[in-house]
């Protein structure tokens, strides 16, 4: 019997210093999690307790622990659910201002020459080739917004405009190649209707450049009036020229510009608008 106790003796002695190793561990795996994380004020009281007091005090204090812990938990939670539903309202914001650039670019390119203007009367200013269906949708677009907003906050710096922020924000849904969107303008050279190119490598010169610049202009004018709701008519503003016709002295091309800003509301400078047509 005495040989039977003594095995029992050992056995239980190996089992309470297999425990001892375990909860050592355990205590250890504990302090390296709780050194590695940011603690608020909130929880620092309970990661130093984890990192300096010894296993004996962290056992008689565990039911208090686990409290503390088990609350923390609860109020983080409750933060990352507001954090949601912020995160929601900012994507809706963003998905709104989306939308609002895409129609905003779409109705850039139904401006159109008036019907005064010969040869290209009637044509758009603008031509572009992306359609709004290439834009993700859904849970996609949703997505492709989380991440813009992912790239804000690493970097800390925000567009400086509502016109910025949706400019950069539509680029980024279509992989920052801004050539996909195919934009042209139409190009006043000799006055044929084929006349358009790439925004980005638009190459006139004297007449041409200041009457595709006017034109332009015009769209621009109209599209923040339009955004402003400001009445037709009395929307485009002034725009002052130097010395207009020093450059643009050809009929045709006075004409367009004449033309143009009169049918959006836009008021040439006086050395302009006092030239014959």
């Amino acid at each position: 019997m005495l040989d039977v106790a003594l095995m029992n003796y050992r056995a239980s002695e190996q089992l309470e210093r297999k425990a001892q190793e375990t909860a050592n561990e355990q205590m250890n795996s504990m302090k390296a999690a709780a050194s590695r994380l940011l603690v608020t004020d909130q929880e620092k009281p309970i990661a130093d307790h984890l990192l300096s007091a010894p296993l004996s005090e962290t056992c008689k204090k565990a039911q208090l622990l686990y409290t503390q812990i088990v609350e923390r938990i609860e109020a983080l939670r409750e933060q990352l659910a507001q954090f949601d539903s912020s995160m929601k309202i900012l994507t809706g914001s963003l998905d709104g201002l989306l939308t609002t650039a895409i129609r905003i670019l779409n109705r850039a390119t139904t401006v159109r020459i008036p019907d005064d203007v010969p040869a290209i009367a009637g044509l758009p200013v603008l031509k572009m080739s992306f359609r709004s269906s290439g834009i993700p949708q859904g849970t996609a677009r949703d997505a492709h917004i989380g991440n813009y907003i992912d790239a804000l906050v690493e970097r800390a710096v925000l567009p400086r405009t509502s016109a910025a922020l949706s400019s950069e924000l539509l680029r980024h849904m279509i992989g920052g190649d801004t050539a996909r969107f195919g934009l042209q303008v139409l190009k006043p050279k000799d006055f044929q209707p084929d006349q358009y190119m790439p925004v980005d490598k638009v190459t006139t010169s004297g007449g041409e450049g200041l009457t595709t610049a006017i034109l332009l202009y015009a769209v621009l004018a109209q599209l923040r009036a339009e955004q402003l709701a400001v009445k037709r008519r009395a929307n485009g503003g002034i725009l002052i020229l130097d010395n207009p016709l020093g450059k643009a002295n050809k009929n045709e091309f006075i004409k367009a510009q004449r033309s143009m800003a009169r049918a959006l509301g836009l008021q040439l400078s006086e050395n302009l608008s006092d030239s014959g047509e």
